[in-house]
Formats: structure tokens, C-alpha cells, sequence
């Protein structure tokens, strides 16, 4: 297990999982087929690092890596890098007996799992992820420089909650989880 685990909770800090440039050999199966001018975007902001990260935090509570590191969090950006939207599906397909896990995956995910949108500022997936995972795991965030901060400020105001949750997320969560104080 990586030494940076162990230091994560030892010290209390956090990990994030963020989106990596993919090997040559990784890449190619990815994108193969689409047009020459597709194909880099594709791998990177447009799907790729998405999938990659998705499938490295999957990877984490497949290892037991949470279970070993009970008081491990994460961060994961990009509204969870698709696999909030997978997790019903996961359970079905994945569940205790078959992973080896004390939980579902599922429950592994809530428990150690927080999110961000990293700039994709979509009404759709705010609402989907409000439902499934909460807004208690759910911090505010920006994907500056690669995405403008046009209309970061009014998407959050206009996000149908309440002032209360409207702070957690612009603030609270993350002081929270990092432990800050102000």
C-alpha cells in the first residue's frame, strides 16, 4: 500500500484523485477509431482522464485499501469521475461475497468519498448527486485554467437549496474535511 496512505491518516490530512495522462498503450483502445482532431480531447478533459480516475478510485476500494485505512478520505473530482452514476449497478454486479469487501461498494464510496464538480457546472448532475451521495460529501470547486470561471458563482446561487446547504458546499465541507479553521 503507498506510503502516502498510511502518512493520510496518520496525520489526517486527505488524498485527491485527479485525472493523469494516460499511457501510449492505455490511450490507443480509447480513442483508436474517432477522428485524428477528437482524439486527444477525448483522451484527456473530455473522457479519458475521467475514466481513468473513476477506475483508480473503484481500484482503491477494491484493494481494501479504505478497510486497511479506515479513516482514509478522498477527493474526487468531476461530480466522482462517473462512478457515482454506477454505483447501484456495481452493488448488483459486485457485491460482498463476490469482492470480498465488509461492505458494498456502495457503502465504501459514501463512506470515504467526497466530491467536487470541477467546473462542469450542470444542473443534471448536481441534482443526481445531491440524491445519491448528499451534499455532506459535496465541495464547491472550479476547473481553472483548463475551464473559464464564467458563471461559477451564479450556478451556485442558483442551485434550488437552501442558504444552509449552499454554505456547506461553497465552504463548510471542505473546512470540515481538511480541518480548517477560521
Amino acid at each position: 500500500m503507498p506510503p502516502c496512505f498510511r502518512s493520510s491518516t496518520t496525520f489526517g490530512s486527505r488524498c485527491t484523485c485527479t485525472p493523469f495522462i494516460r499511457s501510449r498503450r492505455c490511450k490507443a483502445p480509447i480513442t483508436a477509431a474517432l477522428p485524428r482532431r477528437s482524439r486527444r480531447k477525448s483522451r484527456l478533459g473530455g473522457w479519458g482522464w475521467h475514466h481513468g480516475a473513476g477506475i483508480h478510485v473503484l481500484r482503491l476500494i477494491l484493494s481494501r485499501a479504505f478497510e486497511r485505512f479506515p479513516q482514509l478520505q478522498i477527493v474526487s473530482g468531476h461530480w466522482g469521475e462517473m462512478v457515482p452514476f454506477y454505483l447501484p449497478r456495481l452493488d448488483d454486479v459486485m457485491p460482498p461475497h463476490v469482492t470480498g469487501l465488509a461492505t458494498t461498494i456502495s457503502d465504501a464510496y459514501l463512506q470515504h468519498v467526497w466530491i467536487t464538480p470541477s467546473g462542469m457546472f450542470y444542473p443534471a448532475q448536481f441534482d443526481f448527486i445531491a440524491r445519491t451521495v448528499g451534499l455532506d460529501q459535496l465541495i464547491w470547486s472550479v476547473d481553472y485554467p483548463y475551464l473559464t470561471l464564467d458563471g461559477t458563482r451564479s450556478f451556485l446561487e442558483q442551485l434550488p437549496i437552501g442558504d444552509d446547504d449552499r454554505h456547506r458546499i461553497a465552504h463548510r465541507n471542505a473546512e470540515d474535511l481538511l480541518r480548517l479553521a477560521f
